[in-house]
Parts: structure tokens; sequence; C-alpha cells
């Protein structure tokens, strides 16, 4: 199992680089898994926890409870909560990317609000870039898509006021 995760998890790292290299202000980032025994045998770790799990009734430590983290150049990554929303659009494309490889199937995807707290230049490509490839991309906005994104996509609009759908 953790050598599939490993995998998987280099498929979409090098589809996230590439994104993240276009499409992120601060470039390319890196992807990977971690958890807090990957450097320890997993045998050794699950029996030493082995009480304690039985009486919670779940395996506490184990490859399954671990995190992705995010690297540039080398170094952990976080940036601001613009930046973070952007880089999350990303990942969740580069997973897109390497499912649709694997199935052939491509999602709906709902990206809901994507404006907020990140600059309007930095979302269009982002949204272009899942018109591409998604099945379908609804897009929540409380303000109008740039008008050059517009004509680009040729987008269905909808509004709704107090409660009522209404085709704008």
């Amino acid at each position: 199992m953790w050598a599939r995760r490993t995998a998987f998890v280099a498929r979409i790292d090098a589809a996230f680089r590439a994104l993240t290299a276009d499409l992120l202000p601060v470039g390319a980032l890196s992807v990977g898994w971690r958890w807090t025994g990957q450097d320890r045998d997993l045998a050794a770790l699950l029996e030493m926890h082995r009480a304690g799990d039985v009486e919670r009734g779940h395996t506490f430590l184990s490859p399954s409870r671990g995190d992705l983290l995010f690297r540039s150049n080398g170094t952990p990554w976080s940036g601001s909560r613009g930046e973070n929303k952007l880089a999350g659009m990303l990942l969740q494309l580069a997973i897109q990317g390497v499912v649709t490889e694997a199935t052939g199937v491509r999602q709906v995807v709902l990206l809901d609000d994507p404006y907020a707290e990140v600059s309007r230049a930095y979302v269009a490509p982002v949204i272009q870039a899942w018109g591409g490839a998604a099945e379908q991309v609804i897009v929540t906005s409380l303000e109008p898509p740039p008008d050059d994104l517009a004509a680009a996509l040729d987008p269905m609009m909808f509004h709704v006021e107090q409660g009522d759908f209404l085709r704008a």
C-alpha cells in the first residue's frame, strides 16, 4: 500500500510542479507525503502501540494517517491565504489530471468563490486550466468573471437573488 501511495503522490507531484511553475506567483512547488513513523519499522511501531490501538478501536499511527507537505526549493512551504488557496486549486487540478489519465473519466468541479482573497489576475488562468481539464466547471462568485475569461470560456451565468435562481 505504501509503495502504491508513494507512486500516486509522485505522479501528482510531477503534475503539480508543472502547474505551479506556470500558474502560482511564488513559482514551482512540490508535494510529498509524510507520516510520523515513515523512517521506522512499521511492524515494530504497530506492536509498540497495539494496546492503545485495541483500546481505541483503531490504529493511531500508520501511513494512512499522514499529511501532504508542500516544498519550495526543497524546504517546507506555507504561503499566504491567497497563495494557499491557489495552491489548493492547483493541487486538485493536478490530482484531476492524474485520475483522468488513469481512468479516462473527467469530473465535474465546483470552484467556490475562487476570487476571494486572490487577485483576479491569478485566478483567471487557473479557471481556464480547469476548463480544459474537467467535464464541467461550476464557479460561484460574488462578482462577475473578468471579461477576457468570460469571452474565452463562454460561460452560462446565473444569479441568485433572495432565493430565486435567475439566468443572467
